[in-house]
């Protein structure tokens, strides 16, 4: 203001020194056009101020349209190239329009910026595993996996970083070494205990290692006993190892926790199908389908049992609803009976 103030008062000094009235009306024109041009200029640019720019990217970012917000972050980033919170929020908008490589760019460069950042590391790290996962790049992965790695150290107790880095070293078919830090996260207070024993389970299942990982299901539900996928999974490890029985025992244990989990109902239904339990099998489906009715699996077993029990035409509608909702068997089974799918 000061300094407006002072160019104001020199302006004046000097229109107080010309005598000549043409003369001074001319320096009034030319200073109106100067003063219109500047606001002209100003009202045509306020709307590329950083403020306005962050608004609209905001504003586009929490509407999910994200190629835009991106546009308006790119603008605010080009007003304030020292400004780590809008390159934060330009790459994960970019993540989101899945542009991983301008999104790693983007985030590196919140990390040059602010080296300890452990929120941008693990991001880094998301943004790798992402671009990993579109084809499988195992160079991609280990890239993501030494973010997550600088994002534990920056922040230990950041829970999420360790499940993303167990996801990453899975999906590189490193099983031990995600096993490793599951382990570790199990040391960490405050962290879902139940959470990471289930995700070791999920580890020793994807070796085909059904004791191992059934120990650890338990371990699961034995630190949480409302751990409904939990019992589920415990259940199906049961099955692989031959103990049919005490797997329905544990499903129905998942039923008690949540009757709304149609999941449990449909697990108990398959084993009393292979069983040849066919009343148990409804009872089951019955349940589940109160639950879900567009479980296809629930749809599949109760036609199958009704067509084996002689009613045709309520087996095929439940085999078409079943289709319906996505059951490859039931297309087969509908086929077979020639039934015109179209």
């Amino acid at each position: 203001m000061k300094k407006i103030k002072n160019i104001l008062k020199r302006i004046y000094a000097i229109f107080e020194d010309i005598k000549d009235k043409n003369l001074r009306v001319s320096v009034i024109i030319t200073l109106c056009v100067i003063f219109a041009g500047a606001l002209i200029y100003g009202v045509k640019n306020i709307g590329y101020s950083k403020i306005v720019l962050l608004k609209k990217a905001d504003d586009y970012y929490v509407q999910e349209h994200y190629f835009k917000a991106a546009q308006y972050y790119s603008k605010a980033a080009d007003l304030d190239r020292n400004n780590p919170e809008i390159y934060f929020a330009y790459a994960s908008a970019l993540v989101k329009t899945g542009n991983f490589d301008a999104a790693i760019k983007n985030f590196k460069k919140v990390l040059d910026i602010n080296p300890g950042n452990a929120e941008a590391y693990y991001a880094l790290g998301d943004a790798y595993c992402r671009k990993a996962a579109l084809g499988n790049n195992a160079s991609e992965y280990d890239n993501a996996e030494a973010a997550l790695a600088k994002a534990i150290e920056a922040a230990p107790n950041m829970e999420k970083a360790y499940v993303l880095m167990g996801e990453c070293l899975r999906a590189n078919a490193k099983t031990d070494e995600a096993r490793f830090w599951y382990s570790k996260a199990l040391t960490v207070k405050g962290f879902d205990k139940a959470g990471f024993y289930n995700l070791i389970g999920h580890t020793f299942f994807e070796e085909k290692k059904y004791k191992e990982a059934s120990d650890y299901y338990g371990k699961a539900v034995a630190a949480n006993p409302s751990f409904v996928a939990a019992y589920c999974n415990l259940g199906d490890m049961l099955v692989k190892m031959g103990d049919d029985q005490n797997a329905i025992e544990t499903y129905a244990k998942a039923a008690d926790v949540n009757w709304k989990s149609a999941i449990a109902y449909v697990k108990m239904a398959e084993i009393y199908y292979k069983r040849v339990e066919y009343d148990s099998v409804l009872d089951m489906c019955v349940k589940a389908l109160s639950v879900n009715p567009e479980d296809a699996k629930a749809n599949y077993l109760t036609g199958m049992v009704y067509r084996t029990w002689g009613r045709e035409s309520q087996g095929i509608d439940y085999l078409k609803r079943a289709a319906y909702y996505g059951s490859d068997e039931a297309v087969v089974e509908l086929r077979n009976a020639g039934v015109d799918l179209r």
